[in-house]
């Protein structure tokens, strides 16, 4: 895993943010999972932007044009409930 190998000059930007935070990230790799996925690359790319967006997260991801900040406003709360329902989905098949 590349946050173990703590490589500075990854491009991982968990890995980066840890040592922005100089080693304080509270980063748990037993609770991460993937919130979704697609094959292809531009929808994907759009994906993780939304994604990244509403969750406020470390990630940097695409620029999207501004007209999607008011529909994100305005399903922040849907879009994190979807998110949740398939981390409570993903546990339960680990578990």
């Amino acid at each position: 895993m590349l946050i173990e190998k703590d490589d500075l000059q990854t491009k991982s930007e968990i890995v980066q943010h840890h040592h922005q935070k100089r080693w304080q990230c509270m980063f748990d790799p037993e609770k991460t999972f993937i919130i979704d996925n697609d094959t292809n690359y531009r929808k994907r790319r759009i994906k993780e932007s939304i994604y990244s967006i509403v969750n406020k997260s470390i990630n940097r991801h695409n620029i999207i044009d501004d007209s999607w900040n008011n529909l994100l406003h305005k399903e922040t709360t849907t879009i994190k409930k979807s998110i949740e329902i398939k981390k409570t989905l993903h546990f339960k098949k680990t578990s």
